[in-house]
């Protein structure tokens, strides 16, 4: 599952609508459609507002070699 897989799923479970989301972090619902459509790849910073917005944690977690 991908990170947009990941914000979608919790943006469902909260209820919340794309123009809503928008709202929360200040965003134009057609821009969270193209993130969730994977039309465009959001930058660290947008995903940073989103999980903000949906009581997220980003975080980078090293696999090892």
């Amino acid at each position: 599952m991908s990170i947009v897989d990941e914000l979608i799923a919790e943006r469902k479970r909260l209820g919340l609508t794309q123009a809503e989301l928008g709202e929360r972090c200040g965003m134009k619902q057609a821009a969270i459609a193209r993130i969730e459509a994977k039309r465009v790849s959001p930058t660290i910073a947008t995903l940073s507002l989103l999980c903000e917005a949906l009581g997220l944690d980003l975080a980078l977690i090293h696999k090892g070699e």
